[in-house]
């Protein structure tokens, strides 16, 4: 496959660099890019019935800046990494696929209803109670109307849904 040892270490070199531009510096989660892009294969998939459903979970950091002012960013970037590992722990690869998408905001994209596992449910609920937070949730089950509609429409609408839960939970507080 490669010729000689430079050829392998460009290779090497290549998917690290590719592997990086998806890949949250702080958490080692997947970042908003690459989470942007498995939102659209998800979809994809729903839309040829090749999975039943897709949930979208988003989790808002409670008053990160203020940590951060206050405490300093050290402490603001200990919370962050302490949802990430809770995230980690709970999310499986695959079937369940954490991300951090923005400063303080976490998504969660799994390929069924997370009403439908009970047991997964309390356990996801009881994890992330450690640390305040907002959650909006969002989801879409395979039907005829949505095999013509663009993924990345159906995408923005499951994250604006979920977004303006969050956004109705802020205004709340």
């Amino acid at each position: 496959m490669f010729k000689n040892s430079k050829q392998l270490l460009w290779f090497i070199t290549m998917f690290q660099l590719i592997n990086e531009t998806k890949t949250d510096y702080l958490t080692n989660l997947p970042n908003r890019k690459a989470f942007d892009e498995d939102i659209i294969y998800r979809i994809d998939k729903l839309k040829k019935n090749q999975i039943p459903a897709l949930q979208l979970i988003i989790i808002d950091l409670k008053n990160l800046k203020k940590i951060n002012d206050s405490e300093g960013m050290e402490a603001g970037d200990k919370v962050i990494t302490k949802m990430a590992s809770i995230l980690t722990d709970i999310t499986p690869q695959f079937e369940r696929q954490a991300f951090r998408i923005g400063g303080d905001e976490f998504a969660i994209l799994q390929n069924d209803f997370l009403q439908k596992d009970y047991s997964y449910m309390r356990t996801f609920c009881k994890a992330i109670e450690k640390i305040p937070h907002y959650t909006g949730w969002s989801w879409i089950k395979y039907n005829k109307n949505i095999e013509s509609s663009l993924s990345k429409t159906i995408a923005s609408k499951m994250f604006n849904n979920a977004n303006k839960q969050i956004i109705a939970l802020k205004s709340n507080t």
